[in-house]
């Protein structure tokens, strides 16, 4: 898709963005459900403009992909080498393509004059990570043990300090926002609100990923209420509105082997757990690379959150892996590649090397540019983990890595392998 630098109105057709599970209200989404708009601040524009600026990573191959272990063992020597300016090119693998800025100063009335709105925040121009999925289950992570920026107020930092240590994010790096996820046996959407988050303690993250990364047809019991289920039909559109799904409790045990399920008489395929449990292994190939990225990279990451969101439908998760493995024989790449790819910026003649200096204009090379994109950003995937969310980054030269969203990472980590080893264990 071609950068839209800066436009002044939004696109015919947009609406609020109905698959939105965490965060703040107001964004929105086009007809076509391509693109996202989402208010931003000065510091959120300049950081997405920065990243614009870096060089393109190079795209992993079998070769250069981070084993899960390594976590583990310390930093890989991977992004050993790399200065400060290349890590941030290779961070743009792990967020959302931005395309530009959008402020809305008006909107045109029936005969087509337009009529001035007032003051709006400019807001940012992304892709929808959404958008390939039939039925995307999301879930977004808020990350970090520190929920406040160095120039916040003193009352300000002790209310988030106090809220941090109330919930999951002090001890862990790690709290559930909010998400969804497709029950294929029922064919309905189930929507978690922030409230089942915020309830959460730390003994219980374990039973919120499993929610989230379910068998089909068996939801978890509830030794407190009933679960709360967001219901809609096959047909509907996934809606998510802050408030609308009661708080979800569930069983106070960490131990993923006293987890307890409800069986409906539907039995899951074993086609569709062996899919689901590639997407976990994938998942967390993925994030022990960022891990390893973001243990080399000066920056503080406030409020930011991964959002992970992955097929639900059966059929259409199977044909996604059928693509990545197709793609894996054709270009030797693992497929995780291919999932975190950033399409290349125009190359020189003959050297095959990305253009990072854009020294050469070639139209053609930029229309051919923007069919690659295009065609990554409609093709089936099985999963996709970006960070979101930058009103409060910053870089910090000298100051080291941020190890409180590292720390949350690691949490993921774990949880991961803990839903693992239940799926892996029930085969």
């Amino acid at each position: 898709m071609e950068a839209l630098d800066t436009l002044s109105m939004a696109p015919p057709g947009s609406m609020s963005l109905a698959t939105q599970v965490g965060g703040h209200g107001g964004v929105m989404s086009d007809a076509s459900g391509s693109i996202v708009m989402k208010p931003a601040t000065t510091r959120e524009i300049a950081f997405y403009q920065l990243l614009s600026s870096a060089p393109n990573p190079a795209r992993p191959t079998a070769s250069s992909t981070i084993n899960p272990s390594d976590v583990q063992q310390g930093p890989t020597t991977k992004y050993e080498r790399l200065s400060q300016r290349q890590l941030l090119g290779e961070l743009k693998r792990f967020l959302p393509r931005f395309y530009g800025t959008l402020r809305l100063e008006g909107q045109v009335g029936r005969e087509g004059g337009v009529t001035p709105v007032g003051e709006t925040p400019e807001s940012i121009v992304l892709q929808n990570l959404s958008a390939p999925y039939v039925r995307p289950c999301i879930l977004d992570i808020k990350l970090g043990t520190v929920l406040y920026d160095r120039d916040a107020s003193e009352e300000k930092k002790a209310r988030m300090e106090k809220r941090a240590k109330e919930g999951t994010s002090f001890e862990t790096g790690v709290r559930m926002t909010g998400f969804q996820n497709w029950d294929p046996v029922r064919k309905e959407m189930i929507v978690t609100d922030k409230a089942y988050g915020y309830a959460l303690t730390v003994d219980r993250l374990p039973e919120g990923f499993a929610k989230f990364f379910p068998i089909p047809g068996q939801n978890q019991t509830s030794d407190e209420v009933e679960p709360a289920r967001a219901v809609q039909s096959e047909e509907a559109e996934p809606v998510v509105q802050e408030g609308q799904v009661p708080v979800e409790a569930g069983s106070s045990s960490a131990d993923y082997t006293n987890i307890t399920h409800a069986t409906t008489s539907s039995r899951p395929t074993d086609a569709y757990k062996h899919s689901l449990i590639r997407v976990l292994r994938a998942l967390h190939r993925s994030i022990s690379d960022l891990y390893a990225l973001l243990d080399r990279l000066e920056i503080r990451f406030i409020g930011a959150s991964l959002l992970i969101v992955y097929e639900g439908d059966p059929e259409a998760l199977e044909t996604a892996w059928k693509i990545v493995d197709e793609e894996e024989k054709k270009d030797g790449s693992t497929g995780f590649g291919l999932l975190d790819k950033v399409p290349p910026r125009r190359r020189r003649a003959n050297d095959g090397a990305p253009d990072h200096d854009h020294e050469r204009d070639d139209t053609d090379d930029d229309e051919d540019n923007d069919a690659d994109e295009e065609e990554d950003e409609t093709r089936p995937r099985p999963f996709t983990a970006r960070i979101i969310d930058f009103a409060h980054t910053r870089l910090v030269h000298g100051e080291g890595k941020d190890v409180g969203f590292l720390k949350g990472l690691e949490t993921v980590l774990r949880l991961i392998e803990g839903r693992l080893n239940e799926l892996e264990s029930s085969r």
